[in-house]
């Protein structure tokens, strides 16, 4: 699995911080929120795509955790 080694401190939708995902060939929002235990409206909302984006391998994600 490719992500970044440390999360980017930042506070957003009441995370404390967001952790970098880098995009796989066949990944999906829900594919990728569900691996984080993330809602996939949530993860769509805060990387400014839709659920039913097509996402392209390489393109970095940030992911909330908390």
């Amino acid at each position: 699995t490719e992500t970044a080694d440390s999360p980017v401190p930042q506070s957003v939708g009441g995370y404390s911080y967001l952790k970098e995902y880098i995009v796989k060939q066949g990944d999906t929002v829900r594919s990728i929120a569900i691996q984080y235990n993330s809602s996939p409206q949530e993860l769509a909302t805060i990387n400014s795509v839709s659920v039913e984006d097509v996402l392209t391998a390489g393109t970095r994600l940030q992911i909330p955790m908390q």
